[in-house]
């Protein structure tokens, strides 16, 4: 049976593509895991290391803005309108509205001929602390220049009147300014080395609006990569290759402070990192950096670093301390100190005890590890049962639930399905269960699940000193009430061959649809299925 991905609106039990990067432990016991996909890569494309699969397919949310930016470069708007790189640094931003990054917001806005009512980011208290305190005390209420994603509004009205396409609606996919950043990002993307023999590619063919995610919380469309792609575009970044990343990039470097604010944790990392790294946070547990060419994993190899977090239940509490061990990995120590004393790992109570700690279960190695984790292992010490003649094939002994796997299903079923049905289906199967009890003590069971109008009974037991009594029918009953309810057009199931449970099937109703001879165990199946009509078949039993 097949399941899919969260956008199916069911989210799988476990995703083997996350694995454990940080534990909360209180008293000395486990409260609580954080699980996250880390991506590691250089400059050239290579993979260098991380946990979880490099593959998976994130939201960027905020952490795209340096290239949103950068589309305002590659425009033309930036010279244009004589973009400053104070104003460049803040479009890059999420900001954290204090006076100063309203200051700039205004001042650009006023230069284009525009007043903050055409900004579509809406309304939002300052992320700094001291921020809404100020406004507190002078009793005012927030702005729309308030907003974190000002700076990038901004930038993306000045595109507009660049391109001489209508400011109106500047936030929708098929707007010119949302082409342009499309075009930018994708741009950047084929210029990219692409490693095929390390397990990615930043080339691979993507439909025309496959880059899109679905819509961000300021209005903007949100940008959709793969882990391994997002670190790749910061490596980028960092290295400068092009004139206009170096652009955005020395912007950035120049003013931390515009990039968050003094109170918020990106502004802390590159002030600690000393212009030797970037820092790009976004909603629900993304965290990029990337480090310019100063580390050297080969001997004359000075390459750039990125590196893109994503961690699975949307929290930040595990950033900060993932982030030191990546700056311990990149020979910034310094820096990885600075932020741990930033954001401590020992919890305390309100008078001062020491009664929590968060518990980093990653390595500087894991960082900077050669052989990805993500190559799935070989079982039981089996070797490749088939290899072909170069040596690049193979068929390997698994579990089914292995990390490449599991993405494999998830981006080829739906591309099959288009193929045999003509559309995409929803194939998440929702479990249904019927639990008889008396007191503490379990009488029968019926388990089946639903999917595509059809319910399935999976197993169905009544407890042997307790047949004969109705039990089996009252629960067959209820679950083809619910199956109704459920819009399912028939009940399908197998039993044994003319067997007892056959027999009981075929009483109320269930006829054979097929003989499945020398099945399971040597046994003949039957399968049987009933069409459901407006009542429960056996509601004269």
């Amino acid at each position: 049976m097949r399941s899919q991905d969260p956008v199916s609106g069911q989210a799988p039990a476990f995703d083997p593509c996350f694995e454990p990067v940080m534990a909360l432990v209180r008293g000395g016991q486990l409260e609580s895991v954080h699980r996250a996909a880390i991506a590691v890569v250089d400059s050239r494309g290579e993979l260098l290391g991380g946990v979880g699969d490099p593959l998976t397919t994130i939201h960027l949310r905020s952490a795209a803005k340096p290239f949103q930016a950068l589309a305002v470069v590659e425009s033309g708007a930036a010279d244009a309108f004589h973009i400053t790189s104070e104003e460049l640094a803040i479009m890059c931003g999420s900001h954290a509205g204090e006076s100063v990054h309203v200051q700039i917001v205004a001042s650009l806005l006023e230069r284009l001929g525009l007043g903050p009512e055409a900004l579509a980011c809406g309304v939002r208290l300052p992320l700094s602390p001291s921020a809404c305190r100020g406004l507190e005390e002078r009793r005012e209420g927030p702005s729309v220049l308030h907003s974190n994603c000002s700076g990038k509004h901004a930038g993306m009205l000045a595109m507009a009147l660049h391109l001489g396409a209508p400011v109106a609606g500047y936030w929708e996919c098929d707007h010119p300014v949302q082409q342009q950043i499309a075009r930018t990002i994708r741009g950047l993307l084929a210029r990219g080395p692409g490693q095929p023999g390390r397990g990615w590619d930043v080339r691979a063919r993507r439909s025309p609006g496959s880059l899109w995610g679905g819509v961000d919380g300021c209005g903007v469309p949100v940008v959709r990569l793969r882990l391994c792609e997002a670190a790749w575009l910061y490596a980028s970044l960092a290295a400068g290759g092009t004139p206009e990343l170096a652009r955005v990039r020395d912007a950035v470097l120049a003013r931390p402070d515009l990039v968050a604010g003094e109170e918020l944790c990106d502004t802390k990392i590159m002030r600690a990192g000393k212009a030797r790294v970037i820092a790009k946070i976004g909603a629900e547990g993304v965290q990029a950096l990337a480090v310019p060419p100063t580390f050297q994993p080969d001997p004359g190899a000075e390459v750039s670093i990125g590196c893109l977090i994503k961690v699975e239940d949307g929290s930040n509490r595990p950033l900060p301390g993932l982030v030191g061990v990546f700056l311990r990995a990149c020979d910034l120590a310094e820096a990885a100190t600075v932020l741990e004393k930033a954001y401590p790992a020992v919890g305390r109570s309100a008078d001062g005890r020491a009664v929590a700690e968060n518990v980093v279960l990653l390595h500087e190695k894991d960082f900077r590890r050669r052989t990805p984790r993500f190559v799935a292992p070989e079982i039981d010490g089996e070797a490749p049962v088939i290899e072909s003649e170069a040596h690049d094939v193979r068929v390997d002994v698994g579990r089914g639930n292995e990390r490449d796997v599991t993405r494999f299903f998830r981006e080829e079923w739906p591309l099959a399905d288009e193929e045999t049905f003509g559309r995409r289906l929803d194939w998440s199967a929702e479990p249904f269960a019927l639990i008889v009890r008396r007191r503490k003590y379990v009488l029968g069971v019926l388990k089946g699940h639903f999917i595509g109008g059809v319910a399935s009974i999976d197993e169905f037991v009544v407890g042997r000193r307790h047949r004969g009594r109705g039990l089996g029918s009252a629960l067959l009953d209820r679950f083809e009430r619910e199956a109704l309810r459920r819009n399912c057009n028939r009940i399908v199931l197998r039993a044994v061959k003319d067997a007892r449970a056959e027999r009981f099937y075929g009483d109320r109703g269930y006829s054979r649809e097929s003989i499945q001879f020398s099945y399971e165990f040597g046994f003949d199946y039957v399968k049987l299925t009933r069409k459901i009509a407006d009542e429960p078949s056996s509601s004269g039993h």
